[in-house]
């Protein structure tokens, strides 16, 4: 099975969180990516529970020390693409 990267749990918490959509509707709009359904079951759980996943947070060394920070807004943006090419009207809802 495919592994869920971390472009790929932002693309699918953002379409979890705009159209609401299940494991399986993931599965059947994304078949190139050969997730499993128990891992994106897991993944939206977390996504459901808490808001945001543990890959929505990137480690980043400064000066020396571990600084986190919020995934880049290029990603954000094609989430927001993804959300638009996929509704039937081209707009988001």
């Amino acid at each position: 099975m495919g592994k869920i990267t971390k472009d790929d749990s932002i693309v699918i918490k953002g379409l979890r969180e705009a159209k609401q959509w299940s494991s399986r509707r993931l599965i059947r709009e994304f078949p190139q990516k050969a997730w499993s359904r128990a891992s994106l079951d897991r993944l939206l759980s977390k996504i459901d529970a808490t808001g945001v996943t543990e890959r929505d947070v990137e480690a980043v060394v400064v000066d020396g020390r571990l600084r986190r920070h919020k995934t880049s807004l290029r990603l954000q943006i094609y989430v927001l693409v993804i959300i638009v090419q996929h509704s039937p009207d081209g707009a988001t809802e």
